[in-house]
């Protein structure tokens, strides 16, 4: 997966003691004498100071680590809230699908600087306050920043009061996903014409569960192909009926349920896609589904 160097400022402008609604990057209120602006520069920046080099006055964590699929892919993201001004209270809010994550209000030294690590994969709206006013927007995290290469970035706070945010991520090429072993397992067929297939993602296996149509219940099947694409980071997958077994069958049209399990190293496709090769070598597209597990 090809990651390239970002690096943003925010100049927020002074939002000590603001009231009213939160304030996205870019935006400010009517009637405020105070402009927002939003730019980004994507040169290479590998060679920048590292933001996170120091001891800081305070280290909070958001999620953490347990769990986290593909940890050495998917690193941490770090922010520093620097005071450049006199000593002050900082708030500090993420928020996760509208939950917070984090609220934390830190009396900072003047000099002084509060680390944040965002230890779990997910989408994050980062916000700061400064002498108790309300938080106003800092940044959106997607959960596609947490790569192999740590993002991390500085929120400064000035002596009067205004805010200005610095964001990189380093160039990296990181390991796309890898298919390391699959396995099959069909059931007993009976009537029926379904073709179907739902997919899911845990423990870094891809799970196929699916029902297959075939001529009659007795069908054979199994899994032709396992294929991953690094383009467009998809994943897939044919089921195909093959001979029917010996022995007598019933004399109906018939659908064979099955499972597969995919084991991958690296990373989780961002789709995958199934296809049913059917009994007269007719190709059909089952599912195609996007995984957001991390």
């Amino acid at each position: 997966m090809d990651r390239r160097s970002l690096l943003m400022t925010l100049a927020l402008g002074s939002i000590a003691g603001c009231v009213g609604s939160r304030q996205s990057p870019g935006q400010s209120d009517a009637g405020s004498d105070t402009d927002t602006d939003a730019t980004a520069d994507e040169t290479d920046h590998s060679a920048s100071t590292d933001p996170l080099a120091g001891q800081p006055h305070t280290e909070l964590s958001v999620g953490d680590r347990s769990g986290v699929q593909f940890p050495d892919t998917h690193q941490p993201i770090a922010y520093r809230f620097l005071n450049n001004g006199e000593a002050r209270p900082i708030r500090i809010v993420a928020t996760t699908g509208g939950t917070a994550s984090i609220d934390e209000t830190i009396q900072l030294p003047a000099g002084e600087y509060a680390i944040v690590r965002f230890d779990r994969p997910a989408e994050y709206d980062v916000q700061v306050g400064v002498d108790g006013g309300d938080p106003v927007d800092i940044r959106q995290i997607s959960a596609d920043e947490f790569s192999c290469a740590q993002s991390t970035g500085t929120v400064t706070v000035a002596s009067d009061g205004s805010v200005d945010a610095e964001f990189e991520t380093a160039t990296t090429d990181c390991p796309s996903a890898r298919v390391t072993d699959t396995r099959f397992e069909m059931g007993a067929g009976e009537c029926g014409t379904t073709n179907t297939a739902t997919v899911s993602a845990a423990d870094g296996v891809i799970g196929v569960t699916g029902r297959i149509s075939a001529p009659q219940p007795c069908y054979q099947v199994s899994l032709e192909s396992v294929r991953y694409d690094s383009a467009d980071e998809t994943l897939f997958v044919i089921v195909a009926t093959d001979e029917p077994a010996d022995g007598v069958c019933v004399s109906c049209l018939g659908e064979i349920p099955y499972e597969a399990q995919i084991e991958l190293d690296n990373d989780y496709p961002r789709t995958v896609s199934i296809q049913h090769r059917l009994a007269d070598g007719q190709l059909t597209d089952v599912a195609r589904t996007a995984v957001t597990s991390r």
